[in-house]
C-alpha cells in the first residue's frame, strides 16, 4: 500500500497546474480586415493594437502530452494556423497521430473555442491530408506573413457536395408594409447564419430551414387574419360614413 501511494504521489508531482499548459491563440485587429496572430502564455492585449476592443482569444492546450516533459515551447512567430472542425476530436487525434512526426505533434492543440483541433505551422497540403483522416471535416487555413493574416485570403475546405435546389434555404418574404422590415431582418440573419453553418456546423442547417418555414407560415397567417379584419374594417368605415 505504501508503494502504491508513493507512485501516486510521484505521478501527481508530474502533473503541473493546467494553466502552465494552457496557451492563448490571439487575433488583434491592426487594420481593415487584417489581424495580428500570435500565441501567448497569458491573455494580455497588445499595446500597439489599432482597435483595442477588437481582440479575440482562444485558449489552446497541447493535444499530445507527455507529462514527464515540460509544456512545449510557444513559437515566437507563426507561419500558419489550420483549424479542423472535427465532430469527434478524440477519435480524429488518434487517427492523425500516426501521420505526424514527433516535432509536428508538439504543434497540435486542442481548442476551447469553435474549432476542436488547431495545427500550428502546418502547410495547407499537410492540413488537407490530415483532414482526410477526420472524415473530411471543415478546414480553415490562415496563411500568416510577418504575423499578419488578411481574412480575405483565408482558405476553406468544406468537403460537402453541392446541395440540390430541394435542400437549399428558402428565405421568407412579404409584401406587407408593416412586416417588411422585420421579415427582411430575419431573412438577412438566416442567410448569414446559413453561410457560417455551412463551414462550421453543417449539421445544424436543418434548424435554419425550419426557422425559415416557420417565419413564412407566420407571414401567411398574418395575411389571412389581416384579410378577414380588413373586410370588417371596410364595412365599418362605409357604415360610419353613411351615418354622418
Amino acid at each position: 500500500m505504501e508503494n502504491l501511494n508513493g507512485r501516486t504521489e510521484r505521478n501527481k508531482s508530474l502533473i503541473r497546474d493546467k494553466s502552465s499548459y494552457t496557451a492563448y491563440l490571439s487575433a488583434t485587429a491592426i487594420g481593415f480586415r487584417k489581424f495580428f496572430i500570435e500565441i501567448q502564455g497569458s491573455p494580455i492585449a497588445r499595446p500597439n493594437a489599432d482597435f483595442s476592443k477588437d481582440i479575440r482569444y482562444s485558449p489552446i492546450l497541447p493535444a499530445f502530452l507527455n507529462l514527464k516533459n515540460s509544456p512545449p515551447y510557444l513559437p515566437k512567430s507563426i507561419r500558419s494556423v489550420s483549424l479542423l472542425f472535427a465532430r469527434s476530436p478524440y477519435k480524429a487525434l488518434g487517427l492523425i497521430r500516426g501521420q505526424l512526426t514527433s516535432k509536428e505533434r508538439s504543434c497540435v492543440y486542442f481548442s476551447e473555442g469553435l474549432a476542436s483541433i488547431v495545427l500550428i505551422d502546418f502547410s495547407f497540403d499537410k492540413a488537407r491530408t490530415l483532414r482526410s483522416f477526420c472524415n473530411n471535416c471543415p478546414l480553415e487555413f490562415w496563411s500568416i506573413k510577418d504575423g499578419i493574416v488578411d481574412d480575405r485570403e483565408v482558405q476553406f475546405e468544406l468537403g460537402k457536395k453541392k446541395e440540390s435546389n430541394g435542400k437549399s434555404l428558402v428565405l421568407p418574404s412579404t409584401r406587407c408594409p408593416e412586416l417588411t422590415v422585420y421579415v427582411e431582418q430575419i431573412a438577412a440573419s438566416l442567410a448569414s447564419l446559413w453561410a457560417s453553418y455551412s463551414i462550421y456546423i453543417p449539421g445544424e442547417k436543418s434548424t435554419l430551414k425550419q426557422l425559415a418555414v416557420h417565419t413564412s407560415n407566420l407571414v401567411k397567417l398574418h395575411n389571412r387574419v389581416k384579410g378577414k379584419t380588413g373586410r370588417k374594417n371596410i364595412l365599418f368605415a362605409i357604415k360610419k360614413n353613411a351615418m354622418q
